[in-house]
């Protein structure tokens, strides 16, 4: 089967989980022997045509046709506000994944993170004739952010500007053909938006070869506690420290992993002045999974999937989840994680003054966790797309 992925920025451009996720997809569909080529945007100015790590999967870049790529964000409000009304109506992306169909020739069409092409991706197939599936990542379809989160707290419909900037994606969704969501909880948000699409909820899946030994133990004679992504409020690092300071003194350690805005890091390090915590900036996952024991993903907005849990999971870590969107469904409490209420006042550093003294514990949750992590290895979740996409190609 030939498939053409369009995504609007792929490894190495890397904004978050979804790009790898992307990835990992579209090179275990590729070692299923089907004829993959990703279409992405970056900076060049012209059309590059590669092949992916894998030696198999094929690469198609070109600039975007939107004002700006936006992997790079530009400090100029017009243009932010420009480039969002083209994301609805872009007759240059429009030709461009035209031009593209008609060059690969594909049996079927998936889009992922498709920003910058658009919903015109979704035009373009349907003018061309070819059945397209999209995987839902985000809120795109309902929100201009794709969050569904503003004022530090989650939103409870589309906002006037939300409404305005989405009119574009709302009026194409109907054009998909197939949707997957990550999460039951994504899906059962967005699915309105496509109502002739089959539906299928297919999660992401690990990257080869992350899948370790279950752990015996806690890494050290006290556990230590783990965060990493985004320093922002919507990712909950801001619950995470006040769950920290609720501990009892010298019982864990706790390693921050990420970047944010200097002025929040500054002010979270001199509020949380403590040597038992390390903010260590930007470090590679693998490495920071190596140095906890329990995995903190405390987020504030609603994660359609959250992949800092499965590879945590993959790597014997047991993960600490809050309540919001899709990351219950990926924790059985008490198993192979904890799962906290995000609006229950103090239960975050319940949980974790359960961990801390949970080392007997600790074992049969990591085995646990290892167990589960398995249920997403690649060339499962890459079974399960070509079992939508072959119902919709014959």
């Amino acid at each position: 089967m030939k498939i053409l992925v369009v995504t609007g920025s792929y490894v190495p451009h890397v904004r978050g989980g979804a790009e790898y996720s992307t990835q990992i997809t579209a090179q275990a569909l590729s070692a299923l022997g089907h004829d993959v080529t990703v279409l992405t945007c970056a900076d060049a100015g012209r059309r590059e045509d590669v092949l992916d790590t894998d030696g198999c999967t094929r690469i198609v870049r070109i600039p975007s046709p939107n004002l700006y790529w936006n992997y790079h964000t530009p400090t100029a409000a017009w243009k932010r506000v420009v480039w969002h009304l083209r994301e609805n109506f872009n007759g240059d992306a429009l030709e461009g994944v035209e031009r593209e169909i008609f060059s690969i020739a594909p049996d079927v069409i998936w889009t992922s993170t498709i920003e910058n092409f658009g919903p015109l991706a979704w035009e373009a197939a349907a003018r061309v004739g070819v059945p397209v599936v999209h995987t839902l990542r985000s809120y795109y379809v309902s929100c201009y952010r794709g969050t569904c989160f503003s004022g530090a707290k989650t939103c409870s419909g589309p906002c006037p500007v939300c409404a305005v900037a989405t009119v574009g994606r709302r009026l194409s969704a109907p054009l998909v053909d197939g949707v997957v969501g990550i999460s039951d909880f994504i899906l059962a948000h967005e699915r309105h938006h496509f109502p002739s699409a089959r539906t299928r909820v297919i999660a992401n899946p690990i990257a080869p070869g992350t899948l370790q030994r279950p752990r015996e133990g806690w890494l050290g004679p006290r556990p230590r506690f783990g965060f990493i992504g985004r320093l922002e409020p919507e990712k909950g690092i801001e619950s995470c420290l006040e769950a920290w300071s609720q501990l009892p003194a010298g019982s864990a350690s706790l390693l921050v992993a990420g970047q944010g805005r200097p002025d929040d890091v500054m002010r979270w390090r001199r509020s949380h002045a403590d040597p038992a915590i390390e903010f260590a900036g930007w470090m590679p996952a693998a490495d920071f999974y190596r140095q906890v024991d329990y995995v903190l993903v405390p987020s504030r907005w609603n994660e359609p999937f959250g992949r800092v849990v499965i590879e945590a999971q993959a790597s014997g870590a047991v993960p600490i989840v809050s309540d919001r969107g899709g990351l219950p469904e990926l924790v059985q409490h008490g198993v192979d994680g904890w799962v906290f209420g995000s609006d229950i006042a103090d239960d975050l550093a319940a949980v974790m003054r359960a961990a801390v003294t949970g080392v007997r514990a600790y074992a049969g949750m990591s085995r646990a966790a290892v167990a589960r992590a398995g249920l997403y290895r690649p060339e499962a979740i890459a079974a399960a797309y070509v079992e939508l996409f072959d119902g919709l190609v014959h």
